[in-house]
């Protein structure tokens, strides 16, 4: 289990990694990375900017439990103070130009049950030019 944010304002959610390729796989997050990858070849990197932005943030190494914000509302926050960590790493490998290749050349045991630093999840990032991998 780990952390959704829709937004920046907005207060975290648990996400499991059903729920997160549930998210990626989305017409919405779908067309906002299109979007995305289309203005930044364009050199729209502004709007590209934006768009990236307006992307779910997933937080690969904590929960938050409830807390109170500034204005009063309880919520999942993302604090220091709450975060729960889960012994989750992300490692962003950026600047890539075939990701897709990067990870079927990966060990097959990192992935196998009680590995050591077994490999949780991996994805190509909305540039299309990295990969993340989130493991234990």
């Amino acid at each position: 289990m780990f952390s959704l944010q829709y937004n920046l304002p907005l207060p975290t959610k648990p996400c499991t990694k059903e729920d997160f390729y549930k998210i990626v796989s989305s017409d919405r997050v779908k067309n906002k990375i299109t979007d995305f990858r289309k203005l930044k070849a364009e050199g729209n990197d502004k709007e590209a900017d934006a768009k990236k932005r307006s992307l779910p943030i997933f937080i690969y190494q904590a929960t938050f439990e409830e807390t109170e914000s500034k204005n009063g509302s309880k919520a999942s926050w993302r604090k220091q103070e709450a975060a729960h960590l889960n012994g989750l790493v992300m490692l962003d490998i950026d600047h890539i130009d075939n990701p897709a290749k990067l990870f079927m050349h990966m060990p097959p045991d990192l992935f196998e049950d009680g590995a050591k630093n077994q490999v949780m999840l991996v994805h190509i990032t909305p540039s299309g030019k990295g990969l993340r991998v989130v493991f234990k």
